[in-house]
């Protein structure tokens, strides 16, 4: 097929254009498309491309499936992140900035007990408090605390948020 002289010319519905305007369409430059055509790209005579067959081409070499060396590079290049991302792990667990999930979980454990037991204790001094002053009424508001520190206990140990007050 003769060269054509002009950047985008049509012919037997078909678009056959210059590098230059093939580079264009696809965002990328001459050179680009020079080695695309070394690498097997179709073209219709030197520096002249049909942008279908350029376009079946481009996006066909993208469908394939992967050959057996990139799938093992691929794994490969996981592989390595993975050990970095260990040995990342090891040095800031020396390093102390990571505490083991046990540690944290013995830690909560104790400070969740002191908490408990500190609000248990809150019906004694009420009533403690209240008895001397108002004798009548210090037992009912003694266990209304109770009933209320005992209710938010319970509710703190289910992970569930209170909504409300229940009565």
């Amino acid at each position: 097929m003769p060269r054509i002289k002009d950047p985008v010319e049509i012919k037997e519905d078909q678009v056959i254009v210059k590098a230059k305007v093939c580079a264009m369409v696809f965002g990328v430059t001459v050179r680009t498309i020079n080695d695309w055509a070394r690498k097997g790209c179709p073209k219709v005579a030197k520096d002249t491309y049909n942008l279908r067959d350029v376009i079946e081409w481009r996006y066909a070499a993208e469908n394939k499936p992967e050959s057996l060396e990139a799938q093992k590079l691929k794994a490969d290049v996981r592989y390595r992140e993975s050990r970095a991302d260990m040995e990342e792990m090891k040095r800031k667990v020396m390093i102390g900035e990571y505490v083991a999930v046990e540690d944290i979980k013995a830690e909560l454990s104790d400070v969740f007990s002191q908490v408990q037991q500190t609000m248990l204790n809150i019906k004694a001094k009420v009533l403690q408090q209240l008895y001397t002053t108002y004798p009548d009424c210090a037992f009912d508001v003694a266990n209304l605390v109770s009933d209320e520190v005992e209710r938010g206990l319970k509710t703190l140990a289910s992970g569930k948020k209170s909504v409300g007050r229940k009565r």
